[in-house]
């Protein structure tokens, strides 16, 4: 119960970085790199999703961990 209660925290926090990202005025260059960012996202999920499945874990320390909150700001402030 707890996995499948951290998997949904997990794909939603994916979705509103997703979000985020879509709704994020880019320039043609940055359009690039924002499908480079998106396919980044969607492997770390997915590995996160597989670690969770077979590790009762928190979804909370797996992004603080494995996911560069930083990054990903910075990214969105550009």
């Amino acid at each position: 119960m707890q996995t499948e209660e951290n998997i949904n925290k997990l794909r939603a926090r994916v979705d509103e970085l997703s979000e985020a990202l879509d709704h994020k005025k880019m320039t043609p260059e940055e359009e690039e790199g924002l499908k480079v960012v998106k396919v980044y996202m969607n492997a770390i999920s997915d590995t996160l999703l597989w670690v969770l499945a077979n590790k009762d874990e928190d979804a909370n320390y797996f992004l603080k961990k494995y996911v560069l909150e930083e990054d990903i700001e910075a990214i969105l402030e550009r």
